[in-house]
């Protein structure tokens, strides 16, 4: 794989996974870089909807691909059927999805997003409030 699909790879992780350490981060800190972490906030609210402007393909993924990334994953789950697949699969087991299934990857892909926004909403609600 090419430097910068590997590139794009971390900046994908680093996206989807970064909600997870956020609420971690001391509320004084987040609460000096108010207007940074909203807009933090925004840019992952807006994410999951550009997707509708691509055919459900995340720029990044169609990105990678022109580079020569994920060839042989599945056309719109590119980046997910390459990285995720670990994380994802036994989570869906115990759901009861099938990973095999386009529809059921996309329920996860959708729940993993959901779990981020009330990740997020705690944050900006909690967090940075000074109740």
């Amino acid at each position: 794989m090419l430097l910068v699909n590997k590139v794009i790879n971390f900046i994908h992780l680093i996206f989807l996974f970064a909600p997870f350490i956020f609420i971690f981060i001391n509320q004084k800190i987040l609460r000096k870089n108010a207007l940074l972490t909203k807009i933090v906030f925004l840019l992952y609210l807006l994410t999951p909807l550009h997707w509708a402007f691509f055919d459900d393909k995340c720029i990044l993924t169609m990105f990678s691909r022109t580079q020569g990334g994920y060839t042989n994953s599945r056309d719109t789950l590119g980046f997910t059927d390459a990285n995720l697949k670990p994380l994802y699969k036994p989570i869906m087991d115990l759901i009861g999805w099938d990973w095999e299934k386009v529809n059921d990857v996309n329920k996860m892909i959708s729940l993993h997003w959901i779990v981020i926004f009330v990740i997020l909403w705690y944050i900006v609600c909690f967090k940075l409030s000074k109740n």
